[in-house]
């Protein structure tokens, strides 16, 4: 007696109503992922006007379903639409929003691991690349910094 609500909310989420929800919360996380991308500088602005896009043309496809399934008021048209496909077709969309999410992802990833590899460097004043993990200390001594420092305040008064 207390499965049957858990086989009427899973039997729910099958008809097209159930899966429109699935499809509309797809597309928020796809929306909000590429702004962020975007945001982030994760693409070009070639590559963004691309997706841009397509997540268009999938918020398109999305409101067509979404207004197929609105359309049944009823279960038995609901399950008339069900048995027609459209679940199918909205199934479909949802697989295709979460490829292009993925993609997005994996663009943000490779971006990501190429800023990683590229060594970081902080530039002091007289021109020496240093990484930053380096220690400077264990190079130059403080007596020798002292007198680099003497120096230049000389040469600045004098200019």
């Amino acid at each position: 007696m207390t499965v049957l609500p858990f086989v009427y909310r899973g039997f729910r989420s099958c008809l097209p109503s159930g899966r429109v929800r699935a499809l509309l919360s797809a597309l928020s996380e796809l929306d909000e992922l590429y702004c962020c991308s975007l945001e982030s500088g994760f693409m070009s602005d070639f590559a963004a006007t691309a997706l841009r896009d397509q997540v268009h043309a999938l918020h398109a496809r999305a409101d067509a379903l979404r207004f197929r399934a609105m359309k049944a008021t009823t279960l038995r048209a609901e399950l008339k639409d069900w048995s027609r496909g459209l679940s199918s077709e909205i199934s479909e969309a949802i697989r295709d929003v979460k490829a292009l999410r993925r993609k997005i992802s994996a663009m943000g990833l490779d971006v990501l691991e190429a800023q990683q590899r590229q060594p970081v460097y902080f530039y002091c004043d007289v021109q020496v690349a240093v990484p930053p993990h380096y220690d400077m200390s264990a190079i130059v001594q403080e007596e020798a910094v002292d007198m680099v420092v003497e120096s230049k305040e000389a040469a600045v008064a004098a200019a």
